[in-house]
């Protein structure tokens, strides 16, 4: 590796693993797909519930086309169990089948999860998908003869949720919590608030969920991932040991704790997560990349294999792309790198990371000026992106524009004050323009952060 390849090199791959998980929604079922959202409501023998809640749907998605509500004439008793109410929808190729049944006074609502991931409506452009664990029965407490807002509320909640207005959602769940202090709300709108970015409240609802249910494994696995989110990985890992032990199943568990696992930099326990994870999903597209981002850094040809088999799989896999772009710039073989990045931003062309890391491709190549047009795109995408200055920055550099390089490399210390090479790359600038004073501090830092 070359003096400058180091100037770069160090932080692309790490920042392209960073967010890998990026967003997206895993779910056990699967249905064909169709423009859609379908309710379908049972009868609840012994009430009239069920044309009420039909009613007061209705009357909130009167303008929604793409959202229908159907009714079920036939009652699902106890005996007949949630197995049977999911038969009855799968007729009706419904995403929510809700049935109850009078247990004493109360009236016990169970709302039957059959979504597959589903843009409703149908949207052009490609959204990444969230791997937060989903339950596959809600149950909802609801008095006989008692006000259905709160039930209304948290239905409506499941819709704007699967409909991706999570904001409208946040707003519905909150309605629903004011009149049933329930898990399944508090699980629910810690989805959206994860879908938000609202990370803090999205923990803040888990605590309060598994306050409730101790024993819920997808809390647990939720909870695990917002913590990989916000790149707390030692907190995130006994959440997912917890989710494991109480489902041993749970692919996505795996999934995210190899995740964990990478950035924990124990590639060989991230590995066998990842095994495991492919065990139970052979066609599991980011279980592949996971698994190609834990070899990248012990076998980068056979990080090269997973991640042929994540597109073999998913053919619009963008981070995929990436990632085989970063294990081709690892091997050096650069026009092969910018081949799979030209194919990232083709799927996304807002994918920051991507602009970035071709950009370091180019700049290997000598084609300074043309990687300056990449960190230049990245930057405009995302201001905060601490990298993407930096490498402007260091590109500057290398053609002699060190008043230009200065407040790049500024800005990514300002963004990240941890960045041990944008000091490194600053301090050089520095030192050519004669500021030695400058350049000495910042030599000094570098080799500070080195040692931490």
């Amino acid at each position: 590796m070359t003096a400058n390849q180091s100037s770069r090199v160090a932080w692309i791959f790490l920042v392209a693993l960073s967010a890998l998980l990026g967003t997206w929604f895993l779910s056990k079922h699967s249905q064909p797909p169709q423009d859609k959202l379908i309710i379908a409501i049972a009868e609840i023998d012994g009430t009239n519930l069920s044309g009420k809640i039909i009613a007061n749907l209705n009357s909130n998605f009167k303008d929604h086309r793409e959202i229908e509500m159907t009714r079920i004439s036939e009652a699902t008793a106890p005996a007949q169990g949630s197995g049977y109410a999911r038969s009855l929808g799968k007729k009706l190729s419904a995403d929510f089948v809700v049935w109850g049944y009078l247990e004493n006074s109360n009236v016990v609502v169970r709302v039957e999860n059959l979504t597959s991931w589903k843009i409703v409506p149908r949207v052009t452009t490609l959204r990444p998908r969230i791997t937060l664990a989903d339950l596959e029965t809600f149950a909802f407490q609801q008095s006989a003869g008692g006000d259905t807002s709160a039930l209304v509320a948290f239905l409506s909640g499941l819709i704007e949720y699967q409909s991706q207005n999570y904001e409208a959602a946040v707003a519905q769940f909150d309605k629903a919590l004011a009149g049933a202090n329930q898990f399944e709300v508090y699980f629910k709108r810690a989805s959206a608030y994860a879908r938000l970015k609202k990370y803090d409240l999205a923990i803040q609802d888990l605590n309060q969920a598994l306050a409730l249910n101790s024993q819920s494994a997808p809390a647990f696995a939720n909870r695990g991932w917002v913590y990989n989110e916000i790149r707390q990985f030692e907190r995130a890992v006994p959440d997912l040991d917890k989710a494991l032990a109480l489902d041993p199943q749970l692919a996505l568990a795996y999934n995210n704790r190899g995740w964990s696992y990478t950035e924990l930099k124990r590639y060989d326990l991230a590995i066998q997560d990842l095994d495991k994870a492919l065990a139970l999903e052979p066609q599991n597209a980011w279980a592949y990349n996971n698994r190609g981002n834990a070899y990248y850094y012990i076998q980068p040809e056979r990080a090269i294999q997973d991640y042929d088999k994540a597109l073999e799989i998913d053919p619009q896999f963008f981070w995929a792309y990436n990632n085989r772009g970063n294990a081709y710039y690892n091997l050096k073989q650069y026009e092969r790198a910018i081949q799979d990045y030209d194919q990232a931003i083709e799927l996304d062309p807002s994918f920051a990371r991507a602009y970035n890391n071709r950009g370091n491709a180019y700049d290997s190549l000598k084609q300074v000026e043309r990687a300056i047009q990449d960190y230049d795109k990245s930057i405009q995408l995302d201001a905060q992106f601490a990298s993407a200055y930096n490498n402007r920055g260091w590109a500057y550099n290398e053609l002699g524009r060190y008043d230009l390089a200065i407040p790049d490399l500024d800005k990514a210390i300002e963004l990240d004050p941890q960045y041990a090479l944008a000091y490194s790359n600053r301090g050089l600038a520095h030192q050519k323009l004669g500021n030695l004073a400058q350049a000495q501090a910042d030599f000094a830092k570098y080799a500070e952060l080195l040692r931490r």
